[in-house]
Parts: C-alpha cells; structure tokens; sequence
C-alpha cells in the first residue's frame, strides 16, 4: 500500500503541523508538533526533519516517572538527548486533529547516528529483517478491544475513576442495534482511520458494558505495528474532542471483562510471494509455545495486563496450547489456503504492538531454524485442563522469566533484555509499595 502522504503533498492550504513521533516502550506515542515550515525548511534532504528528545521517553512508566534503573539513561547519563529520525514512508494525516499530518521516526544516538537499539520500533525492525533474511514477510492483523465511558477524561480524572457511565448498558457483543449506541463515534473512528492510510477490516460493540472492538487490516509487520500505535492515539484524541473518555487499560473493571489485542499472523514466501503456511505452520507453533514464557513480559507489560487472564470468561490466553478454531488456547488456528493463520491470543489492549510482534515474529523463527514439533491440537476447553502448562500469571513472574533468559538476550541482545527487566521490575516494586481499596476493605476492620 503506497504512504496516504509524500512531501509534495505537505501544503500548506492543507497542513499546518507535522506531529513527529515514535513509539514509548509502554506502547505511547511521544514527540512533538512542530510547525509545517520548521518540518520542510530544516529537514535534511527534502524533509528529513531531525528532532532531538530526552531519553526520558524511553525510560518513562506509565505516570511518567523515572523507576527504572537501566545502563541506557538517568541521572547517571545527564538525561541525555536521543534523535528522532522520520521515516518518510509513514508520512499520513494524523487522525483526531485538523491540519496535522502525522510521521513516525526511528530513535538514533544523537552524536554517531546509529539506532537506539532498545527503543521498540529497533526492536521490531531487527526482527523483520532476520525473517527477511530467511526469506519470509510477516503480515500481521490486529484485533484491539477498548472501553469507551460517556465522561470526558478530566471528568473521569476528577471522579477518581469511580462510577463511569459506560457507553452500552446492556450486553451487545455482536449486536447491530447495540452497535448504535456509539455509532457516530465509532463512524468517526473509521472514516479517520481510512482517510490516515490505517484501513479498517471491521468493528462491532463487544460483550463488556461500554466495550467497542475495531479490526485493522492485515500489513507487513512493522506498517501493523506503526498503524496501530497512531490509531490507539487517534482513538483517545477523537475521544477527548466529543467529550468521551477512551481506555486501552487490560483490565479496567474487575466486574465485566478484559480487553485483548489478537494478532494474527502469517509468511508469505518472498521469492514468488506464496503462503508459507501450512508448510511452516508447525514448526513457528512449535516456537510460539516453547518462547511464551520468557517473552510474556513483551506482551503484557504491566500489573494490570495480568488481571485480564483471571476468571471464567476470560478468553484471554495463557494455557500453552493450540487448536483450530478454538478460543480458550493461546495460539487459535484459523483460516485455510492464503487465509491460513495464527491468532495469538495472549496480548491485551495494553500491548506494546511493536514488542509484541517482535517477541512473535522471533519465537516462531526460531521454531522453523529448530523444527520444533508444538504437538497435537487441543480440542476441549484448555482451562479445564491440569496438565497444560500455563504462561506467567503476574509480572514479577513474567520478569524472571524475561530476565534469566539466554535466549532473550541472544535474540534480542543483552541491552534489551536488562532495559525492559528493570521496567518491569519498577512497576512490580511500585505495585508491591501501593496500598489499594481492596486491601483496605478487607483489612482494615478485621485484621
């Protein structure tokens, strides 16, 4: 799909701001707007514009503040400055704001050039080329659910979060009627997407009250990833315009049910641009189920990601399993001929998709290098089961899996291993410090 923009169409009768940006290891977007002139008038090369930012967007939590100890960045380093390189192919209006176009950039070193090798868009790119390499493209989908609560964000924040009033009051996964409850919103959301070069496949209310679903098309892995980094952004800010509030959270409500990210995977061979699967089926399974455990951290990166995994109807993943069509495994075959794919089914909302489909794309290559056999298919709920393993159930466990792994480190490189284990290890130690109203309402009477 060629890029919805290229400099030429950069007018200024059109567009005034270019927001350039990459993508946070928590999964945000961070960057600047900064004027069109600035963007054309300094770029090097007919717009190459170079944006100098703080490390600190690489080392960030969730609130924004520093936990994390890591060799990359801190007061050790002076907080030194990293570049924003556009990649120009990425070039397409922003949706949510007028005016605005949009371009997504690789994180370099800012004396030298070369690529911030934690920074996730590196990561995900090492990956992409290494299939490449084996002569595959990986085409990724992604299926992301959200909540969508009738209060602005500073109403939500206000309220301490407390008795949001959800966009759908009663059940309607599925339902058409339901579906127009928010479909102004949600219409919205699809013609910005499309008019962003980020096509929608689908959308649908989802079993949760409030609870909306919209399905990207398929794309090589790291167009996926970018389109679904700016959509999420897209999403909030279109949101925040009509007064809504828009959640990406994992596990918002312990009442109702979580929200998950399925990505849904394929190769296509390069040298005549055929279907790999189902040739290369079993053995990229095979490596999908031996790696989950030590690459859950990069596809649930925080306490709350964990919670979406507990209940019932949770549908979330976790049993190391695979089966044809079947939703209580991780790993739900689905299709045939071309259509033939993997949907895991591990990630929730809160993913970062570029790690995500990192950790994806390695593990199963790894499975092809090795052949490795993932087994029969589970037919049956795999929850059920007592004798199938189980990915992590908490992040601290995720983390020690993540961090005591050579193959990680092999993979991936030692730099990023240490990075995303001491994020982790920051958030739990800020999980384990807080005390939270669940405790206090048990304990506090009656221990």
């Amino acid at each position: 799909m060629p890029p919805p923009l290229t400099l030429a169409d950069l007018a200024p009768e059109r567009f005034d701001t270019v927001a350039v940006a990459s993508v946070e290891p928590v999964g945000r977007l961070f960057g600047r707007r900064v004027p069109l002139r600035r963007f054309l008038r300094e770029g090097d090369g007919g717009g190459a514009y170079r944006l100098p930012i703080c490390t600190s967007a690489l080392v960030w939590d969730l609130a924004q503040e520093p936990g994390a100890e890591t060799p990359f960045a801190g007061f050790h380093t002076g907080w030194q400055d990293v570049v924003l390189v556009p990649d120009l192919s990425t070039l397409r209006p922003y949706p949510g704001a007028e005016r605005t176009a949009f371009v997504m950039c690789d994180v370099v070193e800012e004396e030298h050039g070369d690529p911030v090798g934690i920074a996730p868009r590196t990561v995900l790119r090492a990956q992409v080329e290494r299939a490449r390499a084996a002569g595959f493209e990986v085409l990724l989908g992604s299926e992301l659910e959200f909540y969508v609560f009738r209060q602005s964000y500073r109403d939500a924040r206000l309220a301490r979060f407390r008795d949001l009033e959800p966009t759908t009051l009663v059940r309607s996964d599925y339902s058409i009627v339901g579906q127009g409850a928010l479909e102004g919103f949600i219409g919205r959301v699809r013609a910005a997407m499309d008019s962003s070069g980020i096509p929608v496949d689908a959308c649908q209310a989802e079993y949760g009250l409030g609870q909306w679903e919209v399905n990207l098309e398929h794309a090589p892995a790291l167009e996926t990833a970018d389109r679904h980094a700016v959509y999420k952004a897209g999403v909030k800010e279109l949101a925040a315009a009509e007064g809504l509030s828009a959640t990406f959270m994992a596990k918002p409500s312990a009442a109702d049910m979580g929200s998950s990210c399925h990505l849904h995977v394929s190769l296509v061979r390069m040298a005549d641009d055929t279907p790999a699967f189902p040739d290369a089926l079993n053995p990229f399974l095979g490596g999908l189920m031996e790696h989950l455990p030590e690459t859950t951290l990069l596809f649930a990166p925080f306490v709350n990601s964990y919670k979406r995994h507990v209940g019932d109807m949770a549908f979330a993943g976790g049993p190391i399993a695979w089966g044809h069509d079947n939703r209580t495994v991780t790993f739900r075959v689905i299709g045939s001929g071309p259509s033939l794919r993997i949907e895991h089914r591990f990630a929730g909302a809160d993913t970062n998709a570029h790690l995500a489909a990192a950790a994806l794309i390695a593990a199963g290559l790894d499975g092809i290098e090795r052949s490795l056999d993932p087994g029969p298919a589970l037919t049956g709920n795999a929850y059920e089961r007592s004798d199938v393993p189980r990915a992590p159930s908490s992040l601290g466990e995720a983390a020690d899996a993540f961090e005591a792994s050579d193959w990680v480190a092999a993979t991936f490189g030692k730099d990023v291993r240490e990075h995303y284990a001491a994020m982790a290890r920051a958030e739990w130690r800020a999980h384990l410090s807080a005390v939270t109203d669940w405790e206090i309402d048990r304990g506090f009477e009656q221990a």
